[in-house]
């Protein structure tokens, strides 16, 4: 692949992410739940990185790195609401959750990249780094399935069980 091919390629990604960005924000108001942005982009995001790189097809690439682009995206706006919405914690203990998840987000994004190329100097292959990434994105269905819904429409049910 040259490079401008690639490179017109992760346009993709920023695009179909900048879109999904803004759904993200849009559609858990809608729906009232913010629990479902979590669990299908973190079930989903390993899966369609694969198609990134395991495959030698254009079509199959310009897919994945769009539905990537989406996954990695549309999960944004509920991460940075919930831990505001979580009940019993103060607007502080939210600003530090915020706070801890982007330092680690930002350490992730740097240590990432050091890693692969560690595990391609070992193994002739970035192939094992990169699965490993596809495996680590479970973390957010994981964390996802541990967390209580927070969403509008979960704040009226337990609003009515009070009342």
């Amino acid at each position: 692949m040259s490079l401008a091919t690639a490179s017109s390629i992760t346009a993709i990604l920023t695009v179909t992410g900048a879109i999904a960005c803004l759904a993200g924000g849009i559609l858990p108001m809608q729906l009232g739940l913010r629990k479902p942005f979590l669990l299908i982009p973190g079930l989903l995001m390993g899966p369609v990185a694969l198609g990134c790189f395991m495959f030698n097809n254009t079509a199959i690439i310009l897919i994945s790195v769009a539905l990537f682009g989406i996954f990695s995206s549309l999960q944004t706006a509920s991460i940075f609401t919930i831990p505001m919405e979580l009940p019993g914690l103060t607007p502080r203990t939210g600003a530090i959750v915020l706070a801890f998840a982007l330092g680690v987000g930002c350490v992730g994004g740097f240590i990432g990249p050091l890693i692969i190329g560690y595990l391609a100097d070992l193994s002739g292959s970035y192939m094992p780094g990169l699965l490993i990434c596809c495996a680590l994105s479970l973390s957010l269905f994981i964390g996802g399935m541990f967390l209580p819904e927070t969403g509008p429409k979960a704040r009226r049910i337990i609003t009515n069980r009070v009342d």
